[in-house]
């Protein structure tokens, strides 16, 4: 059932706490039963985000942190139960500056610690994967 055919009709009983208005109404819109267990996001597009707006590409990147952190809560909130977030390809080890790279894993540590105890507190189980060879 897609959410266009649900005007109106309430799937669910009980909206999750820490949603907002909007995300609200679209939650009691969703059939439970139709949500992922697992959905995996390509993080791709900071510097031509930054680009099109006429920013460095650092503040792109500054960017996408304030949206991980939106999607990891909310796909916490209503309930799904695994996110994958692919951060950074190998390719673009290969073809981005290395100034780039070290500030993207600058990023990435200083976001990890400030965000990592929050992520616990909120039952998040944070896995790394990574090539040894590369990190």
């Amino acid at each position: 059932m897609l959410v266009s055919e649900t005007e109106g009709v309430s799937l669910q009983a009980t909206v999750p706490a820490g949603l907002d208005a909007k995300e609200a109404e679209i939650y009691l819109r969703l059939d439970p039963d139709r949500l992922p267990k697992h959905i995996a996001i390509i993080m791709d597009g900071n510097g031509r985000w930054a680009r099109k707006r006429h920013l460095p590409r650092v503040a792109g990147h500054r960017a996408g942190v304030t949206s991980v952190r939106y999607t990891v809560e909310c796909a916490s909130r209503i309930g799904i139960p695994s996110l994958t977030l692919y951060a950074f390809s190998e390719e673009n080890w290969k073809r981005r500056p290395k100034t780039e790279v070290d500030f993207l894993m600058n990023l990435l540590s200083r976001y990890l610690k400030q965000e990592v105890p929050t992520l616990h507190k909120n039952n998040v189980r944070l896995q790394w994967r990574r090539r040894e060879t590369r990190v």
